[in-house]
C-alpha cells in the first residue's frame, strides 16, 4: 500500500516541514491540524502516517528533514509532459497528416 506522504505535491511537503520546524504542527498529528496546509481528503490518511512515524520515535525536527528530502525527490522526478508522447494513427492522406509512429517511437528510444 502506497504510503499517503508519497502523495503530497513537493510544495504540500515543504510546508508540513516549515510548519514542523516553526512548532505549528507538533503531534499528536490530527486531521484537523493538518487541514490548515493540506487538502481535507488526505489529511486522515496523512496524520496516521506522521502518528505511526512519530510513534516509531521520530521528532519533529526529523520529520521535518524527512519531508524535505521526499520534496527534493520529487521535484528530480520528470514531469509527465516530458515523458509521455501522445501518439495518433490513422491514415496519412490528410493534408495535415500526424506524424508516423515509428518516428516518434524511434525519437523516443534515443532519450
Amino acid at each position: 500500500m502506497k504510503d499517503p506522504l508519497l502523495s503530497l505535491a513537493s510544495d504540500e511537503l515543504r510546508q508540513l516541514a516549515g510548519a514542523l520546524e516553526a512548532g505549528r504542527l507538533t503531534p499528536p498529528y490530527s486531521a484537523v491540524g493538518l487541514q490548515r496546509f493540506i487538502s481535507h481528503t488526505i489529511a486522515s490518511d496523512v496524520a496516521g502516517s506522521l502518528s505511526e512515524i512519530a510513534a516509531d520515535g521520530c521528532s519533529p525536527a526529523a520529520l521535518a528533514r524527512f519531508m524535505r528530502l521526499l520534496a527534493a525527490a520529487s521535484d528530480q522526478d520528470p514531469r509527465l509532459e516530458d515523458v509521455v508522447q501522445l501518439v495518433a494513427t490513422g491514415p496519412t492522406e490528410l493534408e495535415n497528416a500526424p506524424r508516423a509512429t515509428s518516428v516518434v517511437v524511434v525519437s523516443f528510444e534515443k532519450l
